[in-house]
C-alpha cells in the first residue's frame, strides 16, 4: 500500500540542520572548544579548562599592561607632521551631545547575529524594548561626555579567543585571536561614534589607507597593487637594485596600541572636546576576564591597545597609524610610469594592519627604518623581524647586503606570499573554482533547503569570486564552468526559475556571467569624474592614447598625441570606434573592463574624428597632459546618469527584475482563469514574504506553481488503459493533471481533511488569491501529500504490485507525515 511514501524520511530534518551548519561554519565560526593550550614562549602547557584560562589570562594581563609612558619631547616630534584638518564646524559637530534618533540609528546597524557581552543583552531585545531604554541609553551616553566616568556595568569585558585562519591547528597563544564581547550599551554608543567619525575620515586619513572607511574599498588598494606589480615586471631587467616593496607584519596590532599615543593622535587630529572623553573612556577604563570553555579567569586591567570586536577599534587603529604613514610620504617610492612620463609615486598602501611600504632609493631605506622605530617608540606597536618581508624588484635582490631594514630579503616573484587574501602569483582559477562548495559538494549543499543553498552561494560568490576577478579576470569560459557548477546543485529546477528575483517566484540566484560584466565596467567609471589617485590618471591616460593610436591609425603614437582627448568621447561615443585593436594598449584585464563597458553601457555620443588637437612638436611630460593632471570628462546630464555608479551594481538583479513573474505554461493552458500576470505578482510576494522572512517550508507550494512537483505530467499521446494509481479510475492521460487536482476520489479525501474552503480545482491551487498563512500552509500539505502518495504508488505499479483501493486512515497519516516533515 502506502508504506514505501516514509521511507528514509525520518531524519530530513536533523540533516538539513547539519548541512547547513556545515556550509556557514567557515563564515561564522561556532564557539572553540580549547583541550590544550601552550605558551611556547614560556615553556607552558595547559591541558584543563582551569590551567588554560589561567594561561589565558597571564598572557594577556602581561600583553595589556600599562606600556612604558613615551617621552613627552619624543611623542611631540613624532606626531609633528600631523596638523589639525577639522573644521570648527566639523568638530562642533562632533562634540555635540547625542540624540535618541542617533542612538536609534546605531542600533539599527549593529549585525543582530553577534553574541552578547557580560550583560547578556542581544541587539533584537534591545530594539524590542527601544521605547523603553532609548532615552536612559541616550542620557548615559551625553553623560559619558560630560563626566568622564563610565558606569561600573558598562566595563567589564569578556575576552573570548578564536584561531587566526593561517594557523588554525597552533595551541600556541600567540596564535588566537583575541575577540572582546562588550556590554552591548556600550557598543551601540561607539557605533554612534563611529557613524560621527566617518564623516570626517576623508580629513583625517591620507588616501591611500582604505580600510574601513565609508567610500574607499579595498579593491582600490588591490587594483594599485597589481597593476603596479605588472609595471614592475615588465621593468624587471633594467630595476634599481634598491626598489624594493617592504609587506609588514605588526605583532598584536590593535592590542599593543598606547593609550597615551592614541590621545595625544586624537587631539593633535582636532578631535576634543566630550568626544575625546568618550573614546578615552572606552578605551582606558575597562576590564577583562578570559572567557574559555565556559570558564572564566581573574579580571585584569586593559592598560593598553584597542577592543577587536568593538565597532570603535578599526577606526581608531586607522588614526592611529596615520602619523606612520604621513613619516612615509618623503619617501621617494616607487615612480609610476607610463610611456616612460612620471605619472606618480607610489609611497605606501594600508589597509587595517596590512601596510605596504614602496621603497625606490637606498635613503627609503633609512627613512623607512626611521619611521617604523619611532612609531613603535611612541606607539608601543612592534613589527615582526620574522613575519615582515622586504622584496626585491631585481632577481638578485636577496644577494644585496643592507642592515637598515632587518627582515628577510627575497626576490618578490619567488615568494608564495599573498596581499589582502590575493597570491602575488595570481589566481589560479581553476584551483579556486574545484574548490568552490558548489563543485566539490563537500559541505552538504544538497541537503540545505534551496532558499538557504541560493543565499549561501551568493554570498560566496559575491564575497570571492567578484574580488578576485576584478585583479585576474576569469576567461569566458571559466565564468561558464562556474555558472554550470552553481547549476548543478540545483538539480530540477531551470535556470529562468534560478535566476528569478524571489519576489517574482525564483531564488534569486546570481547570474556570473551577467554580475561580473558589471563589476567590470564599473572600473571605468571614476575616469570620468573628479578622482586624482594614480590609478585613475593612469587609466585616463591610457584611454586618451589609445584615442590618439586609433585616430592616427599607428600603434607606435606618441603620448603627446592624446593632449586635449577627453575620455568620455572612447567610452561614449556611439560607433564603439575607439574599441577597436585594444591590444595596441591595454592589459588583458583592461580590456576585459572595456570589453564589459560595451556590452553594459548605452553609448550615445557623436564624435568627429577630424577634430584631433593640434600637438605641439615637443612631447610634454604627463603631468601637462590635461588629462592626466586629474580633469574630468564633459558629461551631459544624460550622459551623467547612464554612468552613476549605481548602474553598474547588481547587474544580474536588475536583469530579471524587468522579466516577468513565473507563471507554468501547462497548467494556464488547462486553467486559464489563473492567467492573470497581477494575480501571480501578487502572490509570488505574498510566497516570498512566508519563505525568506518568516523561514516557512512552502516548496512543495512553491514548486507547484511552477508546473513541477507533480507525480507525472500530461503526455503528448493517449496511453492505452492509463489509470490514476490514486482513486484506480481509468483516465486519458493527456488530461491526467486535470483529473488528479479535480475529480480524484483520494485527492478530494485530502483536501476536505485540510479544510480547505474553496473547491478543490487548479484555480484554488494556482497562485491562490486566499494568500492567509492557513490556506497556503493547507495548499502546501495537500500538493506535497498527493504527490509523495501518488509517486509510491506508481513505483510499486511499476514493480508488479497489484494496487489496491486507498483506505482514508491511508491517506490521513501520508498527511500527518507530510505535515510533519514541512513543519
Amino acid at each position: 500500500m502506502c508504506q514505501t511514501v516514509y521511507a528514509g524520511e525520518e531524519s530530513e530534518g536533523r540533516s538539513k540542520y547539519k548541512a547547513a551548519q556545515l556550509f556557514f561554519q567557515a563564515k561564522k565560526p561556532e564557539q572553540v572548544i580549547f583541550t590544550s593550550l601552550k605558551n611556547e614562549a614560556l615553556g607552558i602547557e595547559a591541558k584543563t579548562s582551569p590551567e588554560m584560562v589561567k594561561l589565558a589570562t597571564d598572557y594577556y594581563r602581561n600583553l595589556y599592561l600599562s606600556p612604558p609612558q613615551a617621552l613627552w619631547n619624543d611623542l611631540k616630534r613624532y606626531l609633528k607632521p600631523i596638523r589639525p584638518r577639522l573644521s570648527g564646524l566639523q568638530r562642533q559637530e562632533l562634540e555635540r551631545p547625542f540624540t535618541l534618533k542617533e542612538l536609534e540609528h546605531a542600533l539599527g546597524l549593529m549585525d543582530k547575529s553577534k553574541a552578547p557581552g557580560p550583560d547578556g543583552l542581544q541587539y533584537p531585545v534591545l530594539q524590542y524594548y527601544w521605547d523603553s531604554i532609548g532615552a536612559s541609553l541616550t542620557r548615559a551616553a551625553n553623560d559619558l561626555m560630560t563626566t568622564g566616568r563610565l558606569p561600573h556595568s558598562f566595563t567589564k569585558v569578556l575576552i573570548t579567543l578564536i584561531p587566526k585562519h593561517n594557523v588554525e591547528t597552533s595551541k600556541d597563544i600567540k596564535d588566537q585571536r583575541p575577540i572582546s564581547l562588550s556590554n552591548t550599551c556600550i557598543k551601540v554608543i561607539s557605533k554612534a561614534v563611529c557613524t560621527r567619525l566617518q564623516k570626517v575620515m576623508g580629513h583625517l586619513v591620507g588616501p591611500y589607507q582604505r580600510g574601513f572607511i565609508k567610500g574607499r574599498r579595498i579593491d582600490q588598494n588591490t587594483l594599485e597593487f597589481f597593476t603596479m606589480l605588472d609595471m614592475l615586471k615588465q621593468e624587471e631587467s633594467q630595476a634599481s637594485d634598491w626598489k624594493a616593496i617592504l609587506m609588514v607584519d605588526f605583532n598584536k596590532a590593535f592590542d599593543r596600541i598606547s593609550h597615551q599615543y592614541m590621545r595625544q593622535v586624537l587631539i593633535r587630529m582636532g578631535i576634543g572636546g566630550g568626544l575625546l572623553r568618550l573614546i578615552m573612556l572606552i578605551l582606558t577604563d575597562q576590564v577583562a576576564q578570559i572567557m574559555l570553555n565556559n570558564f572564566e579567569g581573574e579580571r585584569f586591567p586593559l592598560r593598553c591597545g584597542t577592543r577587536q570586536g568593538n565597532p570603535l577599534s578599526p577606526l581608531l587603529f586607522n588614526l592611529a597609524l596615520e602619523p606612520l604613514l604621513a613619516h612615509l610620504s618623503v619617501l621617494q617610492g616607487i615612480p609610476i610610469k607610463y610611456e616612460g612620463e612620471v605619472i606618480d609615486h607610489m609611497k605606501y598602501h594600508a589597509f587595517a594592519d596590512d601596510v605596504n611600504i614602496y621603497l625606490g632609493n637606498e635613503s627609503d631605506y633609512e627613512l623607512a627604518a626611521e619611521a617604523i622605530k619611532g612609531f613603535e617608540r611612541v606607539s608601543n606597536s612592534r613589527v615582526s623581524e620574522t613575519k615582515t618581508k622586504l622584496l626585491g624588484i631585481s632577481t638578485d635582490y636577496s644577494r644585496y647586503e643592507q642592515n637598515v631594514l632587518p627582515y628577510p630579503q627575497s626576490y618578490l616573484w619567488s615568494e608564495d606570499l599573498t596581499y589582502l587574501g590575493l597570491t602575488l602569483k595570481g589566481v589560479d582559477w581553476l584551483r579556486f573554482i574545484s574548490k568552490l562548495p558548489f563543485m566539490t559538494m563537500k559541505q552538504g549543499y544538497l541537503h540545505i533547503d534551496l532558499i538557504t543553498r541560493a543565499v549561501g552561494t551568493n554570498t560566496f560568490v559575491s564575497s570571492k569570486t567578484v574580488y578576485k576577478d576584478l585583479v585576474q579576470c576569469m576567461t569566458p569560459r571559466q565564468l561558464k564552468t562556474m555558472d554550470q557548477g552553481i547549476h548543478k546543485v540545483f538539480k530540477g529546477v531551470s535556470l529562468n526559475k534560478l535566476y528569478a528575483r524571489p519576489k517574482k517566484g525564483g531564488y534569486g540566484l546570481l547570474e556570473m556571467q551577467t554580475q561580473m560584466q558589471g563589476h567590470r565596467a564599473a572600473v571605468l567609471v571614476s575616469t570620468l569624474g573628479e578622482a586624482t589617485d594614480w590609478y585613475t590618471k593612469y587609466l585616463r591616460l591610457k584611454l586618451t592614447h589609445h584615442m590618439a593610436k586609433i585616430i592616427t591609425r599607428r600603434k607606435k603614437t606618441d603620448i603627446s598625441r592624446a593632449q586635449g582627448l577627453q575620455c568620455a568621447d572612447f567610452l561614449l561615443e556611439q560607433t564603439g570606434r575607439f574599441f577597436k585593436n585594444l591590444e595596441w594598449t591595454f592589459t588583458r584585464k583592461e580590456i576585459c573592463y572595456l570589453k564589459a563597458w560595451e556590452q553594459v553601457v548605452s553609448r550615445t555620443r557623436v564624435y568627429d574624428i577630424t577634430t584631433l588637437p593640434v600637438v605641439a612638436e615637443t612631447c610634454p611630460s604627463a603631468s601637462e597632459v590635461p588629462i592626466v593632471s586629474g580633469h574630468r570628462s564633459t558629461l551631459t546630464e544624460p550622459e551623467a546618469m547612464i554612468c552613476h555608479p549605481v548602474n553598474f551594481r547588481s547587474l544580474s538583479k536588475k536583469k530579471q527584475e524587468k522579466l516577468l513573474p513565473i507563471m507554468p505554461e501547462r497548467f494556464l493552458e488547462i486553467c486559464p482563469a489563473a492567467a492573470s500576470q497581477r494575480r501571480w505578482e501578487k502572490f509570488w510576494k505574498r510566497l516570498h514574504t512566508f519563505e525568506w522572512k518568516k523561514h516557512k517550508d512552502f516548496k512543495a507550494l512553491h514548486h507547484f506553481n511552477f508546473g513541477s512537483h507533480v507525480p507525472m505530467h500530461d503526455t503528448k499521446t493517449s496511453l492505452r488503459g492509463f489509470r490514476c494509481h490514486l482513486c484506480l479510475s481509468p483516465v486519458d492521460s493527456r488530461q491526467f493533471l486535470y483529473h488528479l487536482y479535480t475529480e480524484c476520489r483520494c485527492s478530494k479525501v485530502l483536501w476536505d481533511k485540510l479544510n480547505i474552503q474553496a473547491p478543490m480545482n487548479l484555480n484554488s491551487m494556482l497562485a491562490p488569491l486566499n494568500t492567509t498563512y492557513e490556506n497556503l500552509r493547507n495548499l502546501n500539505w495537500y500538493v506535497d501529500t498527493v504527490r509523495q502518495v501518488y509517486s509510491s504508488r506508481r513505483r510499486e505499479a511499476t514493480g508488479g504490485t497489484v494496487l489496491q483501493p486507498l483506505l482514508n486512515r491511508h491517506l490521513k497519516k501520508a498527511l500527518e507525515r507530510s505535515k510533519m516533515r514541512t513543519s
